[in-house]
């Protein structure tokens, strides 16, 4: 799931070498993987693809267009061309070698890959509710004003786009424990 940390910040937090380890582990023995935000940079680095700061901080709701490729992945292929998560993400990564890329977005050209219709990683969220928002708002003040928002924005606009993302976030999760 997602987190303030940086994958890169072992360093600072050194719990990362252990995620790391086990989603290697995951891949290399062809376990089903779902990694959300910083999971999903987890995995990208296990597969070998660079994950580094983006250019600006993506946060709030904005589309998601599915790319073409995703029409053949179990998980994906039952989405529409284009839906609206819930961003909150500072960094970004490069298409894992080998693996389908699922959707974009205006700021970010990687939103999401499955690698071997095993593991997904996607950068955006479709499983946030209401009250976790609110208090990733308290939380993270200081990302709601990098991505240019206010938690009262956020939290008024969530209304709008919740159902729909639970829709889509319905299908993506039934479809990968599909794979279990």
């Amino acid at each position: 799931m997602g987190g303030p940390q940086g994958v890169y910040e072992e360093d600072r937090f050194p719990f990362l070498k252990a995620e790391k380890s086990l989603t290697r582990h995951a891949v290399a023995t062809e376990q089903p993987v779902l990694g959300i935000c910083l999971g999903s940079e987890i995995l990208a680095e296990a597969l070998r693809s660079g994950v580094r700061p983006g250019r600006t901080f993506e946060l709030g709701w904005k589309p998601v267009t599915t790319d073409p490729a995703a029409t053949d992945d179990p998980v994906f292929s039952h989405l529409p061309g284009e839906f609206v998560p819930l961003h909150w993400h500072g960094d970004v990564y490069d298409l894992p070698r080998d693996s389908t890329p699922l959707g974009s977005s205006q700021l970010t050209g990687v939103q999401g890959f499955a690698y071997r219709q095993r593991a997904y990683g996607l950068l955006f969220h479709l499983e946030a509710e209401l009250d976790e928002i609110r208090k990733m708002a308290t939380a993270f003040p200081s990302d709601v004003r990098r991505g240019g928002s206010t938690a009262s924005t956020l939290l008024s606009e969530a209304p709008k786009y919740l159902p729909a993302m639970h829709e889509v976030g319905s299908k993506v999760f039934r479809e990968w424990a599909s794979l279990l």
